[in-house]
């Protein structure tokens, strides 16, 4: 947590209870409420198979809400990677979830102030650059390797621009028919990929076949954000 960050005075005694009461759990987070300019929730997905999923196209667990067992961190050798700076946490969450099951407990344990100054926007744009890298990693995992294209297909389905494939051209006849020609095959390779990688996935079981259909169609970006009152 940072030093103005605040934690809900029952927070502890929350998620030792949570974790108490799920023993094959190794990470244990939470909602969190974000409060500066304004007030809002932060709603994350709560079961493992949800948030394995959401891990594919964002970081759906927050580091100050964590609680963890320390011995399975050891048991798989799982710390920070240099190599992710300022996604370090998203990072170590990916790798975690591959070895055991993670969770968020539906309450706002933590409230985070927003601010200017914050990592986030000051490196904002390393921050993107090594969270793609995580998000291809992940993929490449399941795959056993994804070739140059299908890494460029895969970049498309991420970013979540299928549907301009899907859209006529407004340019000139040659260069329409150029378009079609391309997006048709686009599209194939963007549903060749998606077979790969759903065929992958019944053989290594890696992820709900249904979420991970829902994911590749439409891949989520972030948790649901719920508006709060402000504050006097």
């Amino acid at each position: 947590m940072d030093s103005d960050d605040i934690c809900r005075k029952d927070r502890l005694a929350q998620q030792l209870l949570f974790m108490e009461a799920n023993p094959d759990l190794g990470v244990a987070g939470s909602y969190v409420e974000a409060f500066g300019t304004k007030r809002q929730l932060a709603a994350f997905p709560t079961n493992h198979d949800d948030l394995k999923v959401s891990l594919l196209s964002y970081n759906p667990i927050a580091h100050s809400s964590v609680i963890f067992r320390a011995d399975l961190f050891s048991q798989f050798k799982l710390r920070y990677r240099e190599a992710y700076k300022y996604c370090e946490d998203y990072d170590l969450w990916a790798c975690a979830a591959r070895c055991f099951r993670i969770a968020n407990i539906p309450l706002p344990l933590v409230r985070y102030r927003r601010h200017d100054a914050q990592a986030s926007n000051r490196y904002h744009g390393v921050q993107e650059m090594h969270a793609r890298r995580i998000q291809m990693e992940q993929m490449h995992w399941l795959c056993d390797g994804l070739s140059p294209r299908e890494q460029e297909m895969y970049e498309v389905i991420l970013d979540g621009n299928q549907q301009r494939y899907n859209e006529p051209s407004k340019k000139g006849v040659s260069s329409f028919v150029q378009r079609i020609l391309t997006t048709n095959q686009t599209r194939k390779e963007i549903g060749a990929l998606k077979q790969k990688i759903l065929t992958k996935n019944q053989t290594k079981h890696a992820y709900s076949h249904t979420l991970l259909s829902e994911a590749l169609d439409a891949p989520r970006h972030g948790p649901p954000i719920v508006p709060l009152p402000v504050l006097d």
